[in-house]
């Protein structure tokens, strides 16, 4: 009978720490600096016409005390294993939304205070001027990758980074 209560105790502690991801669960929910509220990063979507696309969080950090220090991912690595790209034609316009799912303390995590894009095609990195989160997709068809950085230096202070691709097709 105790060779049984310890299996199952143990399968039991196997399984809890399995699906346990503290990191994660820390990044998901950081604390808001004003209340115990808690505020999510907002989710970003791209749009080409009637056609939307998802943008992968890659790492950020939000906190009160200094900016953050983060190095992004390799956007080809963020989205490696997600959906396929958003297909596009040479020179469309398409719109960067940032919506949250839940009601923020404040508007600003909707405007951060800089926002800049990077552009990858093969080993070739580009800044991209993204005017009221409007972008050109390039002339030359192919696989474009792209790397967002967002920050806070008000209410929220922080950092985030995602990532999507694009198929100019």
């Amino acid at each position: 009978m105790s060779k049984r209560l310890i299996a199952i105790v143990l399968l039991v502690f196997a399984v809890l720490v399995g699906c346990s991801n503290e990191e994660t669960s820390k990044k998901e929910v950081p604390e808001s600096k004003n209340s115990n509220q808690e505020i999510r990063l907002p989710m970003i979507d791209i749009i080409a016409g009637d056609i939307a696309g998802p943008v992968y969080k890659d790492v950020w950090c939000l906190k009160e005390e200094s900016l953050c220090s983060l190095t992004p991912n390799p956007p080809q690595e963020v989205v490696s294993s997600n959906p396929p790209p958003l297909r596009v034609r040479p020179g469309d316009v398409f719109q960067i939304s940032i919506t949250t799912d839940s009601i923020p303390e404040s508007k600003e995590i909707y405007t951060p205070d800089i926002s800049e894009l990077k552009l990858w095609k093969g080993n070739e990195e580009l800044t991209v001027e993204a005017t009221d989160y409007q972008i050109t997709a390039p002339m030359e068809e192919g696989l474009y990758y792209y790397s967002m950085k967002l920050q806070w230096d008000g209410y929220y202070t922080g950092q985030a980074y995602y990532a999507f691709s694009l198929r100019v097709q």
